[in-house]
């Protein structure tokens, strides 16, 4: 289950952004909230990232991309010309991992995982690299390592001889990830996405949606927020992000406001983060609150790229 994920830098975003799935304290939409067993934490099942197209909210996914490859693929050629920092917080059974990673000039200079036990509470240092220097927690006993090559994952060599699972449950939290976007091979309809949709489900891992080059209209992104909405489909803890320009469905009806997010560059030309719970609650409209209205009347920034999206029903 993911927790938090922060890009401290990738591309367009060069100071800190975090996308946080911890549910806040407000009384909307609680009965799909994800609750985790060991300690009654709650989070988000879904959420939305709007904003330009340049914004920075197809970054993000890249980000989450360009970690998972680094992590589960080390051989693979995906690189990055400028510097990265991303750290992700996530959960797995009743361990919350945090895993810190910095790569610069085609290398990894920095690479930390850190453990806390859900139910004793205990945190643990599983192990910290500072370029081909590392050093390993007691929790994990002894590996047998060669010299470490600098742009090689720690993470994705130790866990190929972890015996104790602790390590091989991190791994295989990012091989859960499915990073799913429109292209010449794939067309987003239902349909042909109902198979990962349920993939996911069962097993209960993070999908992540891109909308890039795509325009369904409303009902698509509705029928797939209801499954990860509804406790009985999701019963795995499975999570959604997408992304989207489609402001017909954001409204209160269909989300609380902090699975509402918005990508948006200030005035240096920097992307950052940040979710539509922050704005004050209008309470006298707080029974059903158009949130796309408003946000194409400029309320919230990000301003989107207005793209004529339409429901069902006004089709012609």
């Amino acid at each position: 289950m993911l927790c938090q994920f922060t890009i401290g830098k990738f591309k367009s975003f060069k100071n800190e952004s975090v996308l946080d799935l911890f549910a806040e304290n407000i009384r909307e939409h609680e009965k799909g909230l994800i609750t985790d067993p060991y300690d009654g934490e709650a989070f988000l099942p879904v959420l939305s990232v709007y904003g330009p197209d340049k914004g920075g909210k197809y970054e993000v996914f890249e980000a989450f991309d360009f970690l998972s490859q680094r992590v589960l693929f080390p051989d693979n050629k995906v690189r990055s010309d400028s510097p990265v920092h991303l750290e992700v917080l996530f959960r797995v059974k009743e361990r919350e991992y945090k895993y810190i990673f910095d790569y610069r000039q085609a290398v990894i200079s920095e690479e930390c995982l850190y453990m806390r036990d859900l139910v004793s509470k205990k945190p643990d240092i599983l192990f910290e690299r500072i370029g081909t220097e590392y050093y390993l927690g007691p929790g994990l006993g002894s590996f047998e390592l060669q010299d470490l090559n600098p742009s090689l994952s720690l993470l994705s060599c130790l866990s190929k001889s972890d015996k104790s699972n602790i390590l091989n449950d991190a791994a295989a939290w990012f091989q859960s990830i499915r990073y799913v976007r429109y292209d010449d091979t794939l067309s987003l309809s239902y349909e042909n996405l109902f198979p990962i949709l349920s993939d996911s489900l069962e097993k209960g891992g993070l999908l992540l949606l891109d909308d890039r080059g795509f325009q369904p209209d409303s009902n698509f992104f509705l029928r797939i927020i209801e499954m990860f909405k509804d406790p009985i489909l999701n019963k795995k803890g499975a999570q959604l992000i997408f992304t989207s320009g489609d402001p017909t469905i954001m409204n209160s009806a269909v989300f609380r406001r902090d699975e509402i997010w918005f990508s948006a560059v200030n005035k240096n030309n920097e992307s950052m983060l940040y979710p539509l719970v922050l704005f004050k609650l209008n309470k006298e409209n707080s029974v059903y609150i158009d949130y796309g209205k408003e946000y194409t009347e400029g309320r919230y920034g990000a301003d989107p790229d207005f793209k004529g999206f339409r429901s069902k029903e006004e089709d012609p």
